[in-house]
Formats: structure tokens, sequence, C-alpha cells
């Protein structure tokens, strides 16, 4: 399956694919040509934004970490967080 991800990935005919993952994963920079625009914000304001948005994701991979391997197992955790994703995922759109 990875194998068909990475060749899907890498596949220049397929260009789909690359836009979807680039608005699913980062999706402040896809709004930020509107943001700018209609909520008047500096090149440094939205940067400050899009660092608040970033270092919690970074912070919580820690807190991710020591509870699947403290409490929950791999399989336990993976289920737990894959379903964090899809709650959130949904409430946003």
């Amino acid at each position: 399956m990875f194998y068909l991800l990475l060749i899907a990935e890498i596949n220049k005919e397929n260009r789909t694919i690359n836009r979807r993952q680039y608005f699913c994963f980062d999706i402040p920079a896809s709004l930020q040509d509107n943001m700018l625009r209609d909520l008047h914000l500096s090149e440094t304001e939205y940067m400050a934004f899009y660092s608040y948005f970033s270092w919690p994701n970074v912070i919580m991979c820690f807190v991710g970490g020591y509870l699947t391997d403290r409490f929950f197992g791999i399989r336990v955790g993976t289920v737990i967080f894959c379903c964090l994703v899809i709650i959130g995922q949904n409430k946003f759109f």
C-alpha cells in the first residue's frame, strides 16, 4: 500500500493527489491570499498566525507518542488518534 501511495505521489501526470494532500495538511497556507485580503493582515501577522497553528501540532506529537507508549499501546492508540483526526476534519468541514 505504501509503495502505491509513493508511486502516485511521484507520478507527475496525476497532480490531483498532490493538490488534495496540500489542502488537507496545509489548510492555512491554501487560504493565505484570502486571509491577507479579507482580514487586512500583513505578511508578518499572517506568519505569526501560521506559527500559532503549527507549533501545537509539533508538541502534540510528543504528547501522543507518550500516551501511546505509556498507556494505550500501538493498536489502541492508532484507533483513538485516527478517530480524533476524523472527528476534527468533520468538524472543520
